[in-house]
């Protein structure tokens, strides 16, 4: 098997959020693999990929870490951090302001002469360009339309919104009279608190 595509978290997290309008199209890309290719990642990726699923997609934790298990069974090939790999990414992450394993993913693609990276990262999609890395995105404007509404309904707004919110749920399992105060000092979370 020759050919290898390098697949970033996004792609894998939507893979595994059975409601999710993306998972659909994103699970079928990585189910694609089959004596066609080799998948290629970080372990950031599945770091990455199990944080956001139960952080801010609220999935279990034990549901997820059965769902990597069985990932990490596959022919999945899961690259070595060494110390040039890391230098080499963490420079790309300053130079290009791209998230961390963004910058690894693309510097494993660069090194290993892997130029096709499965991702929905707008950034990174950009960034490849210069080195010639392909991007695939199964993400069509339909899908992104759906999966907008779909995070408009199931989650709460990105930045201050979500961080208020997912501080009010960790004091709601301890005080709830805090909790409580919280989300009315904070206008039901979109004010700071003074």
């Amino acid at each position: 098997m020759e050919l290898k595509k390098i697949l970033d978290s996004n792609i894998l997290i939507y893979s595994l959020l059975e409601e999710h309008p993306a998972s659909k199209v994103c699970e079928a890309l990585i189910l694609s693999y089959k004596d066609k290719f080799e998948w290629i990642t970080s372990p950031i990726t599945f770091i990455e990929t199990y944080y956001v699923l139960i952080n801010v997609y609220e999935q279990e934790a034990s549901q997820i870490l059965q769902k990597i298990q069985q990932i990490l069974k596959t022919s999945i090939n899961v690259k070595d951090l060494d110390k040039n790999l890391v230098l080499f990414s963490l420079e790309k992450a300053l130079k290009h302001q791209i998230d961390t394993n963004d910058s690894i993913l693309l510097q494993i693609g660069i090194d290993f002469g892997i130029s096709i990276i499965a991702t929905d990262d707008k950034k990174l999609i950009e960034v490849c360009k210069n080195y010639g890395i392909i991007c695939e995105n199964p993400i069509t404007e339909d899908i992104r339309n759906e999966m907008t509404i779909w995070e408009q309904k199931n989650l709460p707004e990105k930045g201050l919104r979500r961080i208020y919110f997912n501080i009010h749920k960790w004091l709601l399992k301890n005080n709830n009279k805090i909790a409580d105060e919280f989300k009315l000092k904070t206008k039901d979370f979109t004010h700071l608190i003074s």
